[in-house]
């Protein structure tokens, strides 16, 4: 089993509203030995779901929200 640790920053924003905001995930994927992948997310210690998975705004509570990837960098350990 192999294993990765980055971090990635995707910057969101609402279709609905407007309000753009960014977020820090740390990243750790695992891959067993078939070749399947699997990744966990955590903001700030805390597990989170996937960037993909964010669908509402913290602003107008609507759907419609956008993620982008703006940074990955390898954590050295």
């Amino acid at each position: 089993m192999t294993a990765e640790r980055y971090t990635e920053q995707y910057e969101f924003s609402c279709r609905c509203c407007g309000v753009t905001w960014r977020e820090t995930y740390a990243v750790l994927q695992l891959e067993d030995q078939h070749g399947d992948v699997r990744r966990y997310h955590r903001i700030r210690g805390a597990p989170a779901a996937a960037p993909t998975a964010v669908d509402v705004c913290p602003s107008c509570r609507q759907l419609g929200v956008r993620a982008r990837l703006v940074d990955q960098r390898p954590v050295r350990t």
